[in-house]
């Protein structure tokens, strides 16, 4: 499954990114929320994606037409760990979510390692120019890939991508919300980055 993303923001609501399919599709929407002192990633599916809704389902978001269900939300902190809220009602901190990448000074940015749904590992790498995740202990089969925009110098023009293998679909939830985390750790390295540079 390849999904396209495309972004929008505004100065109250934030950022916001659409996942969509070739088709123009929403399956997924991931708002990324800063306020003073605060700073949270909400992660929703459409309920179009979904299927089988059960009937009386209230929608947690409303927009252009489209349901949507919250499927997560991220709590970034500075001083403390980031926490996951599923829709399950389960939380988790990330050490807690990935089990890999820790050493005694901290984490580590170029892996997260989690365990999917189906029990086997996975490691996001995201120090390469194209942050994927692999498959662990499978001759680390590629699962997921992230692509960034392309202007159309080197490479045809087109927006940022996830391509999602089909043996992993069934995970794409979990996927898509781990996609979020990863994406605020790249961006906030090129922040810090930047400063550097400027000092």
């Amino acid at each position: 499954m390849k999904l396209s993303i495309e972004e929008s923001s505004s100065l109250f609501s934030g950022k916001s990114r659409y996942f969509l399919t070739s088709d123009g599709r929403i399956i997924y929407k991931v708002d990324a929320n800063v306020s003073i002192g605060s700073r949270e990633t909400h992660i929703y599916r459409s309920f179009s994606s979904i299927g089988n809704v059960p009937p009386g389902t209230t929608a947690d978001l409303v927009e252009n037409g489209e349901s949507y269900a919250r499927i997560a939300t991220i709590e970034f902190h500075q001083m403390s760990p980031t926490i996951f809220h599923f829709a399950a009602g389960r939380s988790c901190s990330e050490h807690e979510l990935f089990k890999g990448g820790e050493t005694p000074f901290g984490y580590t940015y170029h892996a997260r390692e989690f365990v999917g749904p189906d029990g086997q590992t996975y490691v996001w790498e995201i120090s390469s120019d194209k942050p994927k995740i692999i498959q662990l202990y499978r001759m680390n089969e590629e699962v997921a890939v992230y692509d960034r925009a392309h202007l159309g110098i080197l490479n045809p023009a087109g927006p940022p991508t996830l391509n999602i293998a089909s043996s992993v679909e069934p995970m794409s939830d979990l996927i898509v919300i781990t996609w979020a985390f990863v994406y605020a750790l790249i961006e906030q390295r090129k922040r810090r980055r930047r400063r550097n540079m400027m000092n």
